[in-house]
């Protein structure tokens, strides 16, 4: 048996939908959810005598930031495999400034206002690097942790969406795309954290993932219907598939 802790914030909703498939594929993983935003993290110290648990009583009733059902408190030291679920190292601010700047030295898209790659791989080192201080601070991860990136945006993402259009429209979006992936790789590399970016088969185009991983696909009714930036199940199975190994039949 592997116990598995998945922790994470919206996008933990991925993981509940696919609780039936990860069963299946993975018998020995027993697998426990815990949802709700990081500034509603309580730890001081992590273990039994202090567990990560939610820090108000309403988020407690409610189960947390998300109805995932899951326990009010969680001790880490109680699983084998702890997931992250899902770390953006602040990758939205970045759609809202690609989408209206030129990145100077790369080619333009004829925006009014530009940014230097210079500036702007600087901003991503220094800002990826105080997300790693404060993840290595609040959880003290050990080589049983790994951060799980946060999934890009559907496709069809750029009909609704302008920051996530104008960022995808990029000329050199695939080069930004990889320049923000080696950034965050090599920080958590050097602090040795486990890390497991995005599978590159499950991208549709830079910084877009496929469209059949969308939330969106499994709903009916709106505004939840225009869903494009939370996943699905099938997307937190494929993204498990690559952290752990199916059970051999017998």
């Amino acid at each position: 048996m592997t116990r598995i802790a998945i922790l994470g914030n919206s996008h933990i909703a991925a993981y509940k939908a696919a609780l039936p498939l990860i069963k299946s594929k993975f018998p020995d993983a027993v697998v426990t959810l815990y949802g709700v935003n990081n500034a509603d993290f309580h730890a001081k110290s992590l273990g039994h005598s202090d567990p990560l648990r939610v820090r108000s009583q309403e988020d407690a009733q409610s189960g947390g930031m998300i109805d995932i059902k899951g326990p009010v408190e969680l001790d880490l030291s109680a699983f084998d495999r702890v997931l992250l679920a899902s770390h953006g190292f602040y990758l939205p601010s970045y759609y809202s400034i690609l989408a209206t700047h030129d990145v100077l030295d790369l080619t333009t898209a004829g925006h009014s206002k530009s940014i230097s790659l210079a500036a702007l791989t600087k901003a991503m080192q220094l800002r990826t690097t105080a997300y790693r201080k404060k993840l290595q601070q609040f959880y003290n991860p050990d080589s049983r942790f790994v951060i799980v990136q946060m999934p890009f945006p559907a496709q069809q993402s750029v009909q609704n969406i302008p920051d996530i259009a104008g960022t995808a429209q990029q000329p050199d979006a695939d080069r930004l795309m990889a320049l923000f992936n080696t950034i965050v790789s090599e920080e958590l590399k050097q602090s040795n954290l486990n890390y497991a970016p995005v599978p590159s088969r499950m991208i549709a185009a830079p910084f877009l993932s496929l469209a059949q991983f969308a939330r969106a696909n499994d709903l009916s009714t709106k505004p939840e219907a225009s869903d494009f930036t939370h996943m699905n199940a099938g997307y937190a199975l494929e993204t498990l598939s690559d952290l752990l190994v199916p059970q051999s039949p017998l």
